[in-house]
């Protein structure tokens, strides 16, 4: 190897050197030391999970479009859905596909979908549908497309239960379904929402259609909400104190009976003429505030509307500064209810 070395640092043509072929010649010829092992193969049919991959009462197969193969019974289909019994009927198979002898009919749904509805159309025990509004979602669509209401009951419970959680999801649902009185709660539940998340809303089934009913319903209470704070019906009684001035009965000012040198004019409009409110400045900048927020977020809760203003009080009202928390709790809890009120008269909007 020393003799190689020194042949390779001259800078010689290796493939002339002559000991590269003592190195090569002294090599075995290569064999594969392991025998080819066949590989098992593959059973070209998927089945289904029980009941619905061998069932000695089957007389017919679906075949989901991923390819699962189901076993299923005619009569139980038929007796769950219109749509399986004329499918059956009319021969929904071709005569050469054949699966252990079995017709076999082609759906257009996938495994997973298939298998929920099966599941539920035969008199075994179903899987829940409250825990995932995605599995509410698949049989929802399949009850449309097969002509199944059996199960109306059950989906009404599941989409209740998703309100909170996802008022849009639920809606689609129910409109699809027809369910009127999930529909007008979705729709209200959207409302805790601001307007920016309803408007980028993706779900499966939201259509351009229901976006924008959803949207112009969504506005309208918006513009209800906004018009309570600017009306200022929310404000609690007032006392008459001369004139067009009055004093809010409630307990700004409990150690005097005249204004403070901070309070500041609330111009609250109403039906015989307007009418001046004074309050600390803090009460008129919750006042504006609450009147732009709730335009575009009317389902606000009583803690987003009490984070729309800071209490600032001058060294006169502080010393009745608990007072003053005690008030604006009450104030916000009339604006909760006020804009509730005026929510409620909203038309519901058709879907139908």
């Amino acid at each position: 190897m020393q003799c190689a070395d020194k042949y390779l640092m001259r800078g010689s043509d290796i493939s002339k050197s002559p000991y590269l072929l003592t190195l090569t010649s002294s090599l075995p010829p290569f064999t594969n030391p392991m025998p080819d092992i066949p590989e098992p193969r593959a059973d070209p049919v998927r089945r289904a999970t029980a009941p619905f991959d061998s069932d000695a009462r089957a007389d017919a197969v679906l075949c989901s479009c991923d390819g699962t193969h189901f076993l299923v019974s005619q009569h139980i289909l038929s007796l769950a859905s219109p749509v399986f019994a004329d499918m059956f009927s009319l021969g929904g198979a071709a005569p050469n596909e054949l699966l252990d002898g079995l017709p076999v009919v082609c759906m257009a749904e996938d495994a997973a979908a298939l298998d929920l509805l099966l599941r539920w159309c035969y008199p075994i025990r179903a899987p829940p549908l409250g825990t995932s509004l995605a599995r509410t979602w698949l049989l929802a669509a399949a009850m449309r497309k097969y002509g199944i209401d059996a199960f109306l009951d059950a989906v009404d419970d599941a989409l209740r239960v998703h309100l909170a959680s996802d008022p849009i999801g639920v809606l689609v649902i129910a409109v699809m379904l027809d369910l009127d009185d999930v529909t007008r709660k979705a729709l209200r539940a959207t409302l805790a929402m601001p307007l920016a998340k309803v408007a980028e809303a993706e779900r499966p089934g939201l259509t351009d259609r229901i976006l924008n009913i959803l949207i112009r319903y969504y506005l309208a209470c918006g513009a209800a909400a906004s018009e309570v704070v600017r009306s200022g019906s929310f404000f609690p009684p007032v006392t008459i104190k001369s004139g067009s001035f009055a004093l809010v009965s409630w307990n700004l000012f409990p150690d005097r009976p005249e204004y403070c040198t901070c309070a500041v004019s609330i111009v609250v409009p109403s039906q015989d003429a307007t009418r001046r409110l004074y309050a600390p400045p803090f009460v008129s900048y919750f006042v504006d505030t609450a009147r732009h927020a709730l335009l575009h977020w009317p389902g606000m809760c009583a803690e987003d509307v009490a984070s729309l203003y800071k209490m600032r009080l001058c060294l006169k009202c502080s010393v009745n500064e608990r007072a003053y928390v005690e008030d604006m709790k009450k104030l916000i809890e009339g604006v909760i209810r006020h804009v509730n009120d005026a929510i409620d008269e909203v038309p519901i909007p058709m879907f139908f």
